[in-house]
């Protein structure tokens, strides 16, 4: 990969670590702001600051720089300095006298004596089999793998969070379809009751159709409550630990997929997917660190150099002496072959080499599973708009057929009975083209993650 490549994924890196740390304020919308209704770009911002999934995944970027760092710090020299301060009183009271005989010493002699060293040491490797620049090169590509998984982590939870908002929305909606049919059996029973005292409809019309108006009071509460729990579920993927908030927006403009050419599609999938991405530097790394593998057959070749200063005295006088007269210092260069390491190296070699062809077959997994998911998930959004079209006609027929039908019901020419199917299959007709609309907006949304990017750039 090229050097403007891995600039660009180092500045991805550190504008997703100033979104981790920044306070939540900063640009949207904050935790104490939340009450109210928030659109599609409120819940993204906030997904992006608390979901924990992808603020773990940022935090494997961060490991993986300091890895970088390590690489880089191999390439220099290590430099290493001590001092040491030493001192020691010894009494006896035993000695020789110049015979070389023991005598006995009845006050007993005390010598004191004291000792310093200063030294300073640095080495470097200059030739280890290109170890170091092959291991450099691994982790800069796990750095990238890192970078582009928190990528891939941030796309499934925006697809995820995008389709809870639009169910969200449908919920929402679904009172309001709940309200109107609930005002229209109110309506219903009135026009009932108006029959049933001029001697057009009988007493078990009046009552089935009460029966309706307690019907749809149960269905508006069982609406609110699917609403509140989707307002539920998108907070918990969006990482919110409280806040009482409600949707606004709509479902995104309907299109015709049949004009989008799916192997154009597949092809972009396959340059800006994340997840395909990733599986591309996971190979590059493995196959960098199978060439850091191979070279520990090489010989090494390092070079050290050092220099010290220390002294030895009577008393104490050289303990904490920062500036001792006797100095030294040496160089050396030395060459490490490798004879025989108990057959570790072949296996290092081996782990390698099984790590890398690993790595190729997942990238191979990783081309072939998203060339599916493309082409899957264009065919469930063809359905879903065929379904939406379906829905919709059928809705536009219901609503003219319920209104005919209510207008014969109150001349008298059509039955309760007759009535009460046609507001019936009203009733599922206004359901089931909400939720095809949803679903759209859904396979919209799984498309999109599928991309890695808008359906129109």
């Amino acid at each position: 990969m090229s050097p403007g490549y891995h600039r660009c994924r180092r500045y991805a890196y550190f504008v997703s670590l100033f979104l981790l740390i920044a306070p939540v304020g900063a640009g949207g919308v904050s935790a104490q702001e939340i009450g109210g209704a928030l659109t599609l770009d409120d819940v993204l911002s906030l997904t992006r600051r608390h979901n924990p999934a992808y603020r773990r995944a940022l935090t494997r970027v961060r490991s993986s720089g300091a890895e970088v760092r390590a690489g880089i710090g191999a390439f220099l020299p290590s430099l290493s300095g001590s001092v040491n301060f030493n001192g020691n009183s010894q009494t006896t009271f035993s000695g020789t006298d110049d015979f070389g005989r023991p005598v006995d010493l009845t006050d007993g002699r005390t010598f004191n004596s004291s000792s310093t060293s200063q030294s300073l040491s640095s080495s470097i490797t200059l030739f280890d089999g290109f170890q170091n620049i092959n291991n450099l090169r691994a982790s800069r590509f796990r750095e990238d793998a890192a970078q582009l998984g928190a990528d891939f982590e941030l796309t499934r939870v925006r697809a995820e969070v995008t389709r809870r908002f639009y169910d969200a929305i449908r919920t929402q909606r679904a009172v309001a379809v709940e309200e109107e049919l609930l005002a229209s059996a109110q309506e219903q029973l009135d026009a009932t009751q108006r029959l049933f005292r001029v001697g057009s409809a009988s007493q078990v019309d009046v009552l089935g159709a009460r029966v309706d108006v307690s019907r749809q009071e149960l269905a508006v509460e069982r609406a609110k409550g699917d609403a509140r729990q989707s307002l539920l579920q998108l907070r918990q993927q969006m990482g919110m630990d409280d806040g009482d908030f409600s949707v606004a927006g709509d479902f995104p403009e309907s299109f015709d997929p049949s004009s989008l050419d799916v192997n154009a599609l597949v092809t972009r999938a396959l340059r800006s997917n994340a997840s395909v991405a990733q599986a591309r530097a996971d190979e590059s790394a493995s196959r960098s660190s199978l060439s850091a593998a191979r070279g520990l057959r090489l010989p090494t070749i390092s070079a050290r150099a050092s220099f010290s200063r220390n002294a030895n005295l009577q008393g104490y006088d050289a303990f904490f002496d920062l500036g001792p007269r006797n100095r030294s210092w040496g160089f050396g260069v030395s060459v490490e072959v490798p004879i025989f390491s108990r057959f570790g190296t072949s296996r290092q070699i081996a782990q390698a080499d099984a790590n890398h062809l690993s790595a190729q077959e997942s990238l191979r997994e990783s081309v072939q599973s998203t060339d599916q998911q493309v082409r899957s998930a264009l065919i469930d959004l063809e359905n879903a708009h065929q379904g939406l079209l379906l829905e919709n006609r059928s809705l536009e027929l219901s609503r003219e057929q319920l209104s005919l039908a209510q207008e014969q019901y109150r001349l008298g020419a059509l039955g309760f009975q007759q009535l009460q199917q046609v507001v019936d299959r009203a009733s599922q007709a206004e359901r089931q083209a909400l939720t095809a609309e949803y679903q759209f907006a859904a396979a919209v949304a799984t498309l999109e993650e599928r991309l890695g990017g808008r359906v129109f750039e």
